[in-house]
C-alpha cells in the first residue's frame, strides 16, 4: 500500500503551497515530466517511489528487465536488416568503400578511431533533462578549454532539418522548443559555477544564420539578444561579460548560380554570403586563442595573426571568411524518398507562407519552373514540384533525392575548428555528417545532436567509410601502413586477374580498323574508282552550256575594232 499511497500523492492529490513550483517551471520552458524530475516536493516523491518499488520492475536510466531481454534478439535481427539496407543505400548514391570488402580487423580498427573521437546522441523522444543526462555519461561533453584551446559549439541552421515544400528553394524552419531545449541541456552540462558570464571561459558559440533576412530569431534561440544585453549591463570583460563578433561566410557567384535555377526576375540579385555569429566569455586568458582572434581590444600587439586552413593568403584578423565553392546538387548526398523521410523524422515540417523565389504578381501554375530547366541544371535529379497547393501529390518514395538541398561545404565549419583553434567541437545540427568525418580526420572530440536513430547510422556508415579511405593517404593522421599496403597488394591482384576495380577511370575506346584488303581487290577498286571519275568528267562536259556564236556583222566589228581586216 505504501507504493500505492505515493502514487496518488504524486498524480492525484495537489497542494495549493505547490502552484509556485509549477509556475517556476512552466516559465522556465520545463515539461510536466520535468517539472516532476526537477523540482521539490515531486522530486522527493518520485525518489520513494523509485526505492519502494519492486527491483526489476521500475526502469529509469535505460536499465534492462526481463522483457528487454527477452526482445534482444529480434531487435538485434531488425537493427542488422537496416544497416544492411543503410549500406546499400548510401553506397548505392555516394561514392565510398564497400565495407562488405573490408576485413573485420580493419572494420574493428576504424570503429576504434571513431569511438575514441566521436559521440553521437539521439534526442528524439528525450526531454530537456533526459536528454542532459545522456550528453553528461561521456567525458567529451565536459572537456574544457583552455591555454589557447577552446571548445566550439557549433550551430549550423541549414542542417536543422528540411520544408516538407520545395526544399530546395525554402530554408529549413527552426523549432523554438528542440533548439531550446538541446542548447539548455548542453548548456547545464558546460555551466561552470566558479566563472561569471553566459558562457564559460574557453567556449565559443557559432551560429550560421542560413541566409535568413534576421538573424534575431536564431540569435534569441541561444540566449544571446536581449538575455546577453540584460545579463550583461554592467558587466566587464574581465567579469565575463559575453563578447561577440560576425564574420561574413562568402560563396562564389557560378556556385550559387548552379543551386539557383529559379528567379523572381530575369536580372535578379544574387544572395552569395551568409552570417556567422560568434559569441564567447570575455574572461577568457590572454594567452588563449579565442582573445587573440576575435577581441577588438586596443592592445592589437598581442593579438598573433593565424592563416586560414584553406586561404593561406588570409588569415583570422578578416570579417570575411571564403570565397567557398558551393558543391551541386548531383554530388551531394543522397537517399531514397522513403529513406529520407526516416532521416529526418519530425524535423520535415509543413512551412507556410509564398514560396521563396516565386512571382510575387501571380499565384498561378505558370509561376512553376520549366521541367527542362530543372533537368539542364540538375541532371538525373528529379526535384520537388513547386506552387501545386492543396490536394498536390507529394514525391514517390523511391525516388532519389538530396538529403539536404541547402548543405554548406564542409570546409566552412572545419575552417571555425581550424581558426578557432579547437580540442573539442559540440554539433547540435550535424546534418548528413560533414563535420563529423572532418573533426575524426583532425584528431578533434566531436560531440553530435542527431534528431533520430537514422541519422546516427547514417553518419556512423559515412564515418567508416571516411576513415578508411584515408587509413590509405600517408599524410592523413589515421594513416596505417599495414592497411595501405595490403590495398595496395589486393588492387593489383584485380589488376592482373583482368577485375574491375571500384571507382576505376573508365578505359579507352578500342579505335576502329578497317581490315585490310589484297591486292587484287585493291587493282579492281582502283579501276572502278577511275572509271567512275571518268564517267563523272563526261558528265560535267555533257552538261556545260554551248559555246557563244557571233553573228558575221559582230565579228566583222570586233576585227576592225581589233585593228584587223574584216575580209580576212
Amino acid at each position: 500500500m505504501d507504493l500505492i499511497e505515493l502514487l496518488e500523492s504524486v498524480g492525484y492529490k495537489f497542494d495549493s503551497s505547490e502552484i509556485p513550483a509549477v509556475k517556476t517551471g512552466i516559465k522556465a520552458g520545463k515539461t510536466g515530466q520535468e517539472i516532476l524530475e526537477e523540482y521539490q516536493p515531486y522530486k522527493q516523491l518520485l525518489a520513494d517511489i523509485v526505492a519502494a518499488a519492486v527491483p526489476g520492475v521500475a526502469l529509469q536510466d535505460g536499465d534492462e528487465d526481463s522483457t528487454a531481454q527477452s526482445s534482444q534478439g529480434a531487435a538485434a535481427v531488425a537493427s542488422s536488416t537496416k544497416t544492411e539496407q543503410l549500406h546499400q543505400c548510401t553506397t548505392m548514391h555516394e561514392e565510398g568503400i564497400a565495407l562488405g570488402s573490408v576485413s573485420d580487423g580493419w572494420l574493428a580498427m576504424a570503429d576504434r578511431i571513431i569511438a575514441k573521437n566521436v559521440v553521437l546522441v539521439v534526442e528524439k523522444g528525450l526531454t530537456q533533462t533526459q536528454l542532459q543526462n545522456a550528453m553528461s555519461k561521456y567525458a567529451i561533453s565536459k572537456i574544457r578549454g583552455q591555454n589557447g584551446n577552446n571548445v566550439v559549439i557549433y550551430f549550423d541552421s541549414n542542417n536543422f532539418g528540411e520544408a516538407i515544400t520545395a526544399p530546395h528553394i525554402r530554408r529549413p524552419p527552426l523549432q523554438s522548443t528542440v533548439v531550446a531545449k538541446m542548447w539548455k541541456a548542453l548548456k547545464a552540462i558546460r555551466e561552470d559555477p566558479g566563472s561569471p558570464g553566459l558562457l564559460p571561459p574557453g567556449d565559443i558559440l557559432v551560429l550560421l544564420d542560413g541566409c535568413r533576412k534576421t538573424d534575431v530569431t536564431v540569435v534569441n534561440l541561444f540566449g544571446m539578444g536581449k538575455d546577453r544585453r540584460t545579463a550583461d549591463r554592467g558587466r566587464k570583460e574581465r567579469d565575463g561579460k559575453t563578447l561577440s563578433r560576425q564574420i561574413t561566410v562568402a560563396f562564389d557567384e557560378k556556385s550559387v548560380v548552379g543551386r539557383k535555377f529559379r528567379k523572381k526576375h530575369k536580372n535578379d540579385f544574387l544572395s552569395c554570403s551568409q552570417r556567422a555569429l560568434l559569441f564567447w566569455n570575455g574572461s577568457t586568458t590572454s594567452a588563449s586563442a579565442v582573445v587573440a582572434t576575435l577581441r577588438f581590444a586596443a592592445s592589437a600587439q598581442r593579438i598573433p595573426a593565424k592563416t586560414h586552413k584553406f586561404f593561406p593568403e588570409a588569415t583570422n584578423m578578416s570579417d570575411v571568411l571564403g570565397p567557398f565553392s558551393l558543391e551541386a546538387y548531383q554530388n551531394l548526398p543522397k537517399l531514397r524518398m522513403k529513406d529520407k523521410k526516416e532521416f529526418w523524422g519530425l524535423r520535415r515540417r509543413a512551412v507556410g507562407g509564398r514560396t521563396e523565389g516565386a512571382n510575387e504578381d501571380s499565384d498561378d501554375d505558370d509561376n512553376e519552373p520549366d521541367e527542362e530547366e530543372d533537368q539542364e541544371v540538375v541532371p538525373m535529379l528529379e526535384l520537388p514540384k513547386v506552387g501545386g497547393g492543396r490536394g498536390s501529390t507529394g514525391m514517390p518514395d523511391d525516388i532519389v533525392q538530396c538529403v539536404n538541398f541547402q548543405q554548406l561545404p564542409s570546409a566552412v565549419g572545419e575552417s571555425f575548428l581550424h581558426s578557432l583553434s579547437a580540442i573539442s567541437c559540440c554539433d547540435l545540427a550535424p546534418g548528413t555528417g560533414e563535420l563529423a568525418c572532418s573533426a575524426v580526420l583532425e584528431q578533434v572530440g566531436y560531440l553530435g545532436i542527431c534528431q533520430t536513430e537514422y541519422q546516427r547510422e547514417f553518419i556512423l556508415t559515412r564515418l567508416k567509410k571516411e576513415v578508411l579511405r584515408s587509413m590509405e593517404e600517408p599524410s592523413s593522421k589515421v594513416y596505417c601502413a599495414a592497411y595501405a599496403k595490403e590495398v595496395q597488394e589486393e588492387r593489383g591482384e584485380k589488376r592482373e586477374a583482368g577485375q574491375d576495380l571500384p571507382n576505376a577511370p573508365p578505359k579507352a575506346k578500342a579505335k576502329v580498323v578497317p581490315p585490310k584488303k589484297d591486292k587484287e581487290e585493291k587493282a579492281e577498286g582502283t579501276a572502278a574508282a577511275k572509271a567512275k571519275a571518268k564517267s563523272k568528267s563526261e558528265a560535267k562536259v555533257k552538261a556545260k552550256p554551248p559555246p557563244l556564236q557571233l553573228s558575221e556583222k559582230l565579228q566583222a566589228l570586233l576585227k576592225v575594232a581589233k585593228g584587223q581586216d574584216p575580209a580576212e
